[in-house]
């Protein structure tokens, strides 16, 4: 629901001299279940996975600042500790794993494979990282909408706004970035996380009207071969067959001249490069 889900993580990562295990290390970790199965099943299940990583990370002096906790997957956003990062990990995991396989009857792996995690670049993506992390839920429909979101306890989300409170997540460093005080930070921060959710809508629908424009296009495109008994696929493959030609030429001049619609666009519609419709056009201008 958001375009948040199109940032490239890839720009996010650090040269690859910087280790894994590397102390101070600013990290967005993804632990996924196996087979894409549940990782939590109820709200114990999640207080027990939370405490967890809370535990952990006051021991290993370990920096958490935005977390998620999924159905069957967890982002957080941690800065590694004195041990690094692997050491926190395998306590994590494992030390939850045997909690759930004995609560539930279970045996086996409980997470895919290894944690994947992304080394990042604090200075350029810290603020979108923190957002992206914090707005898993509602993405996920885990809540219907930011105000429930707002005071959803499992995900850090509602400890940067007081709405809750963890003593081991870094609220202190993330609100820093958004402003001097704490309340002006948390609204600041607010504004940040509210202003992405709008500019999706926009882009939603932006992509709405242009999917109507495109389906009127085809509509028009359709009807003009038909009245000239040409076929669309023979239209949209570049033949130069004469009728063919001739209803391209029509559709290109009136869809360029009477509607406004971009050359670029006609051009990917009728099979032709957009200098052949450009062509066409000024042709067309200079007869008239």
């Amino acid at each position: 629901m958001t375009t948040l889900r199109s940032i490239v993580y890839e720009l996010l990562i650090m040269p690859r001299q910087a280790r894994l295990d590397s102390p101070g290390t600013l990290h967005h970790v993804i632990i996924r279940g196996i087979e894409k199965k549940p990782i939590v099943k109820d709200e114990v299940d999640r207080k027990a996975f939370v405490d967890r990583l809370g535990q952990l990370a006051l021991e290993s002096q370990t920096a958490v600042y935005a977390w998620a906790l999924m159905t069957n997957h967890v982002h957080i956003l941690l800065q590694s500790g004195p041990k690094g990062l692997p050491s926190l990990m395998r306590r994590l995991l494992t030390g939850y794993a045997i909690t759930f396989n004995r609560r539930h009857r279970r045996h086996g792996h409980l997470f895919q494979n290894r944690y994947k995690s992304i080394i990042c670049d604090e200075d350029a993506y810290f603020m979108e990282l923190v957002r992206y992390i914090h707005l898993n839920p509602l993405r996920a429909s885990l809540v219907k909408s930011l105000a429930a979101l707002d005071t959803y306890t499992w995900c850090g989300h509602a400890m940067l706004l007081g709405r809750a409170q963890h003593e081991w997540h870094h609220t202190d460093h993330v609100l820093s970035w958004f402003g001097k005080s704490a309340g002006a930070a948390r609204r600041a921060y607010r504004d940040f996380v509210e202003r992405v959710l709008e500019e999706a809508e926009k882009d939603f629908n932006r992509s709405l009207k242009t999917n109507r424009s495109s389906e009127k296009l085809e509509q028009f495109i359709l009807k003009a071969c038909r009245d000239a008994n040409v076929s669309v696929d023979e239209l949209k493959s570049g033949s130069r067959r004469a009728p063919v030609s001739s209803v391209r030429a029509k559709l290109a001049i009136s869809l360029v001249k009477n509607d406004g619609v971009a050359m670029a666009t006609v051009a990917r519609s009728l099979g032709v490069s957009t200098a052949a419709i450009s062509l066409l056009v000024s042709r067309e201008r200079r007869i008239s």
